[in-house]
């Protein structure tokens, strides 16, 4: 029975340690409990106003962004039809000049061919008349006709000055 005996004091001992904590949280619990209701007693007052204001700078600072964007945006455009036109020209004036050289080359040609046939005539014509006074000369010679037509082609010059 001792045995027994013991046994009931430790677990009244451990008993007693339990009861004890038990009411430090019964003692805890009321202050938990008042905490809570000054935290449900506290209402949060928003100013909707200062809220508003600060949605308008929002709204003002995200419409200057669009605006400098939208700025940009055409600015990049007008640049690159600027770009686009600038080679649109350089097309047409290097077309032109291809057009140039082209009818210049046809000419160069045309000419040079109607000059090698005015040479060959000329060069004909210079044949010719070189057999003529190498004849007349001849003529002129047989005939001993020197003296008379130095004095006629003497006569001649004189009156061409």
């Amino acid at each position: 029975m001792a045995k027994l005996q013991d046994a009931l004091e430790v677990f009244m001992e451990e008993l007693e340690k339990i009861q004890a904590s038990i009411d430090s949280i019964k003692e805890i619990n009321p202050s938990i409990d008042s905490k809570i209701n000054e935290i449900k007693k506290l209402a949060l007052k928003v100013e909707i106003s200062n809220l508003e204001s600060a949605n308008q700078l929002f709204l003002k600072n995200l419409e200057n962004q669009y605006l400098k964007i939208d700025e940009k945006t055409s600015q990049h455009l007008k640049n690159f039809e600027k770009m686009m036109q600038k080679e649109k020209n350089y097309f047409n004036r290097y077309y032109k000049i291809g057009i140039g050289f082209l009818v210049i080359f046809l000419l160069s040609i045309t000419l040079s061919v109607k000059f090698y046939y005015q040479s060959k005539d000329y060069r004909k014509d210079y044949l010719f008349e070189q057999s003529k006074n190498r004849v007349l000369s001849d003529f002129i010679d047989e005939k001993n006709l020197n003296k008379s037509f130095e004095k006629w082609l003497d006569k001649k010059r004189q009156n061409t000055k």
